[in-house]
């Protein structure tokens, strides 16, 4: 992905105000270029996005290149390929969003950047820029395996993460099948660079940060087609990612290793009298010598009933997704008519949607239900440090971003 990513920066990149020797811009011309690079790359983002996962989608689907599929019996479904492809619209309008964003940033001289590389014709810049995007996948896999493990908990899980995990049997639209609200959180991993455009200038003659930064946006967009592929005959097969589909509470990492190292790895199939016993010991029952039957076998049921375009007219969980509509649009409201300060504005714009969802698990609570269970199942069992950990680095890398780029859009430019 990177030669393609760098051959599309090369073609098309972030609009610099400093590339032509002018470090200021007016407002005027900030919003002209703003809007114009926001409606081209909401055009190149989606040809790019969808030929790409069309692409492995044709190829695995339309000409059947591979012959395992990790569900045998799978029966095909248009419509859950449209319920898919409509989340992967929001996705991909979440990635141009970003890009917007930083572009914004830059042109009001908020954030300040040199221009690429290729155009300083600058070895070092080029080389250390190269040497850092080659660890960006490497810090991805940390900022996904924290804030994935932290949309399992349970209250987040049911209003938010469910959307994705309509899809037990996955194909490579439902990568990027996400609720809007996940998308904020699932593209923050743009944190590290946001850090150092606003801690140093001087770093920007080092690396062309705003390259990284579309590179991270790149990686973040298209990874997730080839590992949702649902065939396991391929380069890019991802067995480990099937199975949190198939099982739901392990694997959360792309790779093994946060994984094994925090006891959530599941390395093949389990059998289906084993899940029945761990159910049951979960709940306290007695188990039951069944017949060993194979997870993988024929499984007609995995049609996913929920991934399907009926009734898209109508959402699940309406109280959430109308009472988020109705906090959003309150915040809105006092951010433009400068009723709230930009700080409390971005705060409230990050956690309302997370926060009144816990609110409604706090209201739908079962009376024989303990407090732990509803606020950190099902990793209500974990040691503090465990959960003191695992919920600092969600917050720390996969909320604060976005609350502190918000907090930035929001602020006044700075005075020239």
């Amino acid at each position: 992905w990177l030669p393609l990513a760098a051959a599309i920066w090369w073609w098309k990149p972030y609009p610099m105000p400093n590339s032509n020797g002018d470090t200021t811009t007016s407002i005027t011309n900030a919003s002209t270029i703003v809007y114009e690079f926001a409606m081209e790359r909401l055009v190149l983002n989606h040809i790019v996005a969808f030929a790409y996962i069309g692409f492995w989608h044709v190829t695995l689907y339309g000409f059947q290149l591979c012959q395992h599929s990790f569900c045998p019996d799978r029966v095909y479904s248009r419509s859950k390929v449209l319920h898919n492809m409509l989340y992967t619209w929001w996705g991909v309008l979440h990635w141009t969003a970003v890009d917007v964003a930083f572009v914004y940033c830059f042109q009001t001289n908020r954030f300040f950047a040199s221009c690429s590389s290729i155009e300083n014709n600058n070895k070092w810049n080029f080389f250390a820029t190269l040497f850092v995007a080659m660890w960006v996948p490497e810090y991805r896999n940390i900022h996904f395996y924290f804030c994935h493990r932290w949309l399992h908990i349970r209250w987040i899980y049911k209003y938010i993460h469910s959307i994705h995990h309509r899809n037990t049997d996955v194909e490579p639209f439902s990568g990027l099948a996400m609720h809007p609200v996940e998308h904020l959180f699932y593209y923050t991993c743009y944190g590290p660079f946001l850090l150092l455009l606003a801690a140093s200038t001087s770093i920007s003659t080092v690396l062309n940060i705003p390259f990284l930064v579309f590179w991270m946006g790149f990686h973040t967009a298209l990874s997730p087609a080839a590992a949702h592929s649902g065939w396991e005959d391929h380069f890019s097969s991802d067995l480990m990612h099937y199975l949190h589909h198939h099982y739901c509470e392990c694997n959360y990492g792309a790779n093994p290793v946060l994984d094994s190292m925090f006891g959530t790895y599941q390395p093949e199939f389990r059998d289906q009298s084993q899940q029945q016993t761990e159910k049951q010991k979960q709940h306290g029952l007695k188990t039951t010598n069944a017949t060993k039957v194979p997870r993988r076998q024929s499984r007609r049921q995995s049609l996913d009933p929920k991934a399907t375009m009926e009734r898209c007219w109508w959402p699940e969980n309406p109280m959430y997704q109308f009472g988020t509509l109705a906090l959003l649009s309150v915040t809105l409201w006092g951010t433009c008519s400068s009723r709230l300060s930009p700080l409390v504005s971005a705060v409230l714009l990050t956690t309302e949607p997370v926060l009144w969802a816990m609110c409604l698990a706090v209201l739908t609570r079962a009376p024989s239900l303990a407090w732990r269970k509803v606020f950190l199942a099902p990793f209500d069992k974990d040691p503090l440090w465990s959960l003191i950990l695992h919920l600092g680095m969600a917050v720390l890398l996969g909320v604060l971003p976005a609350t502190y780029l918000l907090y930035i859009i929001l602020s006044p430019p700075p005075i020239p």
